[in-house]
């Protein structure tokens, strides 16, 4: 069963409450849920003399922030806030990999790509670094994946994200569109033919899956294993930042 270790990054931040909210939705059942709230302590020997009570203000509101993320999601979610000290980025991925998470999500704070790249992101860095798949929400209070959207080029992974798509389509009664963009390049046609229905787009693959996530509640794309700065310019990347809805990434072996 898909989603069923994830750990969400907890920020006091109406982003990081809809990622728990999306995520809360697609927690396997009996599944457990990774509530992570990183205090960066280490930042306020800026402030001087203040630093110990600015050090501890922090604290404070991180533990808020996970109490009402606890109190947000589902009745009879196992979920488990932490509070952990150090940098977001560092502190959110060493969870992920401690708690061997299949999903891990986090929110939108609407950040251009570029500057997300510059400014190093949590959501920006998760969706380069990250070793299991990853969900960036977008906010919508009502969130529900009622209509889903799967890019498709005919690899592997692609196929990984189409079986993602099948399975939350039939745990949650979706509609399935799944999108080839004819001018994506290499085009495994031989992989398409067991995807089933396709429709094809004739605009490149980002221009193609940010259109069909005007009308959609969840766009669903394959990794190909890339890390770090070669993720740069990866269709999963770019769509992460550009989708209208949330984005769902899909890495092989995470689910």
């Amino acid at each position: 069963m898909i989603f069923d270790r994830i750990v969400c990054g907890v920020d006091g931040s109406p982003e990081s409450a809809e990622a728990v909210r999306q995520a809360n939705v697609l927690l396997a059942r009996g599944g457990r849920m990774m509530l992570v709230g990183v205090a960066n302590v280490a930042a306020s020997v800026h402030a001087g003399f203040q630093a110990t009570a600015i050090a501890d203000q922090m604290e404070e509101d991180v533990r808020c922030a996970l109490l009402d993320a606890e109190r947000a999601v589902a009745y009879g979610t196992t979920a488990h806030p932490r509070l952990v000290r150090g940098r977001p980025v560092s502190s959110l991925m060493s969870a992920v990999r401690e708690d061997d998470a299949s999903l891990v999500a986090v929110g939108s704070h609407g950040t251009r790509r570029m500057a997300g790249i510059l400014l190093g992101s949590v959501a920006t860095t998760m969706v380069h670094s990250a070793p299991c798949s990853v969900l960036v929400a977008r906010a919508d209070e009502r969130w529900f994946p009622r209509k889903i959207v799967v890019g498709h080029d005919g690899s592997p992974q692609a196929a990984a994200a189409a079986r993602v798509g099948s399975e939350l389509a039939r745990r949650f009664g979706s509609s399935v569109r799944t999108i080839a963009a004819s001018d994506a390049e290499p085009l495994d046609l031989d992989g398409l033919r067991s995807a089933g229905l396709v429709e094809f787009d004739e605009r490149p693959p980002v221009g193609a899956l940010v259109a069909a996530s005007e009308d959609a509640d969840l766009v669903i794309v394959g990794s190909r294993g890339l890390r770090g700065v070669r993720t740069l310019g990866s269709v999963s990347e770019r769509v992460a930042h550009s989708a209208a809805c949330s984005v769902l990434i899909v890495r092989e072996g995470s689910a």
